[in-house]
């Protein structure tokens, strides 16, 4: 049984320290601490209880950044085994009720339960100590209540199998306390059953026994007890310290006894080797637990650096997301209005141009109907005014007719209007012949500000034809129209006819010289007169 269960623990304890060396690896501050409380319990079992407190203090090292919680206190709780081990009795209650303060705070009825069935053995303890060091009286009616209070938070957890227990517990606490005390086979049957269920414990039980049976005079018992321990410890236990420290003060106790004092300070100096050895593996240790602590609260630092870094990483990534989808949206949404709108412009340009088209030919059927009605006039005047009004109307013709063929559906270029308009005059008064300088600079102006410059011309130049140029051997018609500054243009007409040509402005009777002056002011320009070798027209007006 010894030997097997002895493999089992060395098993155990290789499976745990590989958790521990995983559990770095990923740097999971949970499995740490789980791993260093795991380590615990495997030297708790080999009764290295420094170096289990070790491993407990960096399990809550970790997990009391992390709140109250079960596994926290579970940590405290075994902290008070530890000190009850080693019978510290402040170190005991202290842990115990460090444990029982996290279970309340996080509401743990399992936590509460294992703590008070703690509790309740402390105060059940009857194991035999050679020097009376029993961290507490045996007082079975506090045992009883804690045992009760276990029992309480076991029905809550609903544990049909520990509830069962503790009541065993509760009715044999009962069944002392009516007799008033425990008999002698109970405590031979405790060390019975712990020689079954763990080696160890039952060294330490033994070696307690075999004290108090020295205390007792019972010699020989004593030394029967006290060999099985000692071959126990040298045949399983032989690189446990602690516990050949605690052998050679029950040694030395026995031969002081039997008063073979030789044998007892032997043992007596080991007992001090053993003692001061473990004192410097504690000093050795304390200075390892230092670097153990600081390089776990540079992992756990680390750890929140990279989950806080991670956070934001994520939080960015979400951000740029929904920033990306929302740019998409906004995209697509852009992208189908423009659509629309540019379906609806398209719409309204074909519109316009069907417009434009339509009064083109509207017009073009008025000036024939001005022109058959002309042919029909026999008088000169009323004839002359017909030609007049149908030159008038083909230069609007002329602008309609141009914002149809345009792909600008109200920009008209003036060169090309202004040349046809010239060209159409000067054929309806049989007057191509007539040399033309037309300088005009590429301008396109508003459809508006076109009709009225059309208008313009036609009866400047109608004028000319009419007048300076009837009889005229060798007819000149001047046209520019330029930029004079940065949004002014510059019209002028000119001819090289006669004196007795009409101005305009010493006649103003006249319909086409009204007409003129119209326009002008509607241009909000400036215009002037002159006739030097020729009648020339001058208008300066802004875009």
């Amino acid at each position: 049984m010894a030997a097997s269960q002895l493999r089992s623990d060395a098993q155990r304890e290789k499976e745990v320290r590989a958790y521990l060396d995983s559990s770095l690896t990923s740097k999971d501050p949970i499995e740490i601490a789980e791993a260093y409380y795991r380590l615990a319990k495997v030297e708790n079992r080999k009764l290295d209880i420094l170096e289990s407190n070790r491993n407990l203090y960096k399990s809550i090292q970790i997990l009391e950044k992390f709140g109250p919680s079960y596994e926290l206190g579970r940590n405290y709780q075994w902290l008070a085994m530890n000190a009850r081990l080693m019978k510290d009795r402040e170190g005991t209650f202290r842990n115990i009720n460090k444990s029982l303060e996290i279970y309340h705070a996080c509401n743990s009825n399992r936590g509460k339960m294992l703590a008070y069935s703690i509790l309740s053995s402390i105060y059940e303890d009857t194991t035999p100590s050679a020097d009376d060091s029993n961290i507490v009286k045996t007082d079975y009616e506090k045992a009883l209540y804690y045992a009760d209070l276990s029992l309480k938070y076991a029905i809550l957890e609903n544990d049909e199998s520990v509830i069962a227990d503790f009541r065993k517990i509760t009715n044999r606490l009962k069944s002392i306390i009516n007799k008033g005390e425990l008999s002698q086979h109970l405590i031979e049957l405790k060390t019975n059953v712990l020689k079954k269920t763990n080696l160890i414990d039952y060294v330490i039980y033994s070696l307690d026994y075999s004290s108090y049976l020295i205390k007792k005079k019972q010699l020989s018992k004593a030394r029967l007890t006290l060999t099985e321990a000692e071959t126990l410890i040298n045949k399983y236990m032989e690189g446990n310290k602690r516990s050949k420290m605690y052998l050679e003060k029950t040694l030395a106790e026995y031969y002081t006894a039997v008063k073979e004092f030789e044998k007892a300070i032997k043992h007596l100096r080991k007992f001090h080797e053993y003692h001061i050895m473990l004192l410097q593996n504690d000093r050795n240790g304390s200075i390892a637990d230092l670097h153990i602590a600081y390089e776990t609260e540079k992992r756990v630092t680390e750890l929140k650096l990279k989950e806080q870094n991670l956070k934001e990483t994520r939080l960015l990534l979400w951000l740029s997301g929904a920033l990306l989808f929302f740019v998409i949206g906004l995209c697509v949404v852009l992208y189908r209005l423009n659509k629309k709108n540019k379906a609806i412009s398209n719409r309204n340009a074909l519109l316009v141009k069907e417009q434009n088209h339509r009064v083109k030919n509207n017009l073009q059927i008025v000036s024939s109907l001005l022109n058959m009605q002309a042919n029909m006039l026999n008088d000169e005047k009323a004839s002359s005014a017909m030609e007049e009004a149908q030159l008038r109307i083909s230069s609007m013709i002329h602008i309609h007719r141009q914002l149809y063929d345009n792909d600008a559906i109200d920009k008209i270029d003036m060169p090309r209007f202004l040349s046809d308009l010239t060209e159409d005059i000067l054929e309806t008064y049989d007057l191509s012949h007539t040399k033309k300088n037309l300088e005009l600079e590429k301008i396109s102006l508003d459809a508006d500000k076109a009709i009225l410059i059309g208008l313009l011309v036609n009866e400047l130049v109608s004028n000319s034809c009419k007048h300076a140029f009837k009889d005229h051997p060798d007819p000149h018609l001047n046209i520019s129209l330029n930029k004079s500054n940065y949004n002014e243009l510059l019209l002028k007409v000119g001819d090289n006819g006669l004196t007795s040509v009409q101005n305009p402005e010493q006649n103003q009777k006249t319909f086409g010289s009204k007409l003129i002056f119209l326009m002008v002011s509607q241009l909000d320009g400036t215009s002037s007169f002159i006739y030097s070798e020729g009648f020339k027209f001058n208008l300066k007006f802004n875009i």
